[in-house]
């Protein structure tokens, strides 16, 4: 997922009196700027956490006297009570919002939620995004009760901004867990509310609105599939990446969303439908315009782009081969150097699903080869087998040397640097789609011999 923790010029929220903190995602399946440094002082910034030696022996007994408090829900005290928490939640610890959300905290703020006073329910929403902002547990509790998630959507569909900014944050700390994901798919009216935000909230509720939607979106196909069907959330992603009157976050947040979007082959007739690439991707490449992060937002948009390119003669790339380029170089620096031994990260798989996107057109492939892909190549390739978790990686390295095979000047290359030997090594691996891809390259490159040998020990 793509995104700064902070946009220019959005260093305030006015829908609260207090700074929520921000949710602690899991960084693995998400395509990050390498620079995405959190800004305490942002948009919704956290406060730097005390130690939580220091503060649990004075927040416990608060928060447990705040508790029986918030089992009358629509009286006054509820909610002064639920405003007091909200507050002394934005400065807990993990730990400690783990230790109160299992003393009963979670389902007594989800009661003020459900049944509160209009300002209860908007301070008890803030009270949740504190909770569930690093504590998957807090989440898992929250997912389970759909009377508070379908309180939370109605709050985001409404006209207040700070009912609609109180359930945006809250949302997006749920975003992150699979099992809340999952929840408030099955919340009527949940895809259409978020979108409503990123296209017409203040920009601040804007931006934690199209970050959930990244979040989600990479948080498995099956969450993909059903927001991209959602012709009213494809358009608020298309509005917010390409409008200039957005945050660079809010723009980076949808983009990124897009970009996981296009790499589903089950929505790309609905892209392709809805001009996403026409609309947003060439677009960007053309404008150098595109303020902070540009040189990453140029990325995404070159692999949203070859992503939905619609077979070998398509040349909406032709003149964008500098972009094409550039993602060999950027597939390069995407090798993690840390550690005993370097290691492939998720965003090489994301390269490499463009690469090979983009390698069946003839032209581009000249590009690649040109911009020594196949000396990159074959690094890659020691990289993946060396590294523990092989699979997806090494089969679209093996798909991609094999779509460049089809370049002559590819060949020559590979001949130098001996592919021959590499590739035989790998027809006796494990993995059928990798012994195939192997197979063709060798065919490609005139070693039938190796070929032949090889489909006769599989059949036999």
């Amino acid at each position: 997922m793509y995104g700064p923790y902070s946009a220019p010029g959005m260093r305030t929220r006015q829908s609260s009196m207090f700074k929520p903190k921000k949710p602690v995602f899991d960084r693995k399946a998400m395509w990050e700027p390498a620079d995405s440094d959190e800004d305490d002082d942002g948009a919704g910034g956290r406060r730097k956490e005390a130690a939580s030696s220091a503060i649990s022996s004075s927040v416990l007994p608060r928060i447990l006297h705040i508790i029986p408090r918030l089992r009358t829900p629509y009286t006054p005290d509820a909610c002064e009570a639920v405003k007091e928490l909200a507050d002394i939640t934005n400065t807990t610890t993990q730990d400690e919002d783990e230790l109160v959300g299992g003393e009963g905290l979670i389902e007594a703020v989800m009661t003020v939620l459900c049944k509160g006073s209009a300002a209860g329910k908007v301070y008890a929403a803030w009270a949740l995004a504190n909770l569930v902002a690093k504590v998957e547990g807090n989440r898992v509790k929250v997912a389970a009760q759909m009377a508070a998630l379908q309180a939370l959507v109605a709050m985001a569909a409404s006209n207040g901004e700070k009912e609609r900014g109180a359930a945006a944050r809250a949302l997006l700390g749920l975003s992150s867990s699979r099992d809340a994901a999952d929840a408030l798919m099955r919340v009527e009216g949940f895809v259409e509310a978020v979108a409503g935000l990123v296209l017409t909230a203040k920009m601040s509720t804007k931006e934690e609105a199209s970050k959930a939607f990244d979040i989600l979106v990479a948080n498995g196909w099956h969450l993909a599939e059903a927001i991209g069907s959602v012709e009213s959330a494809l358009q608020a992603l298309k509005s917010s990446a390409r409008s200039h009157n957005c945050s660079s976050r809010a723009r980076m947040h949808s983009l990124s969303a897009l970009h996981t979007l296009s790499r589903c082959e089950k929505l790309r007739d609905t892209l392709h439908r809805s001009r996403v690439s026409e609309d947003v991707f060439l677009p960007l490449l053309a404008d150098e315009g595109t303020g902070r992060h540009s040189s990453e937002m140029l990325l995404l948009a070159t692999m949203g782009a070859a992503n939905l390119l619609r077979g070998p003669d398509d040349n909406v790339l032709a003149e964008r081969r500098a972009s094409v380029a550039g993602m060999v170089p950027a597939l390069a620096a995407t090798v993690q150097m840390g550690g005993p031994q370097p290691r492939l990260s998720r965003r090489s798989g994301h390269l490499l699903a463009a690469l090979c996107s983009a390698a069946r057109n003839s032209g581009l492939r000249k590009v690649m080869v040109e911009e020594r892909a196949m000396e990159l190549c074959m690094d890659v390739v020691t990289v993946a087998h060396k590294q523990g978790q092989r699979g997806q990686c090494l089969r679209l390295i093996m798909r991609f040397v094999l779509l460049l095979s089809f370049d002559e000047g590819a060949r020559e290359r590979m001949a130098v640097l001996d592919y021959v030997s590499m590739l035989r090594a790998h027809t006796k691996g494990p993995d059928a789609a990798i012994r195939r891809c192997c197979s063709a390259t060798l065919w490609s490159m005139g070693e039938r011999g190796d070929v032949v040998a090889v489909t006769a020990a599989e059949q036999g």
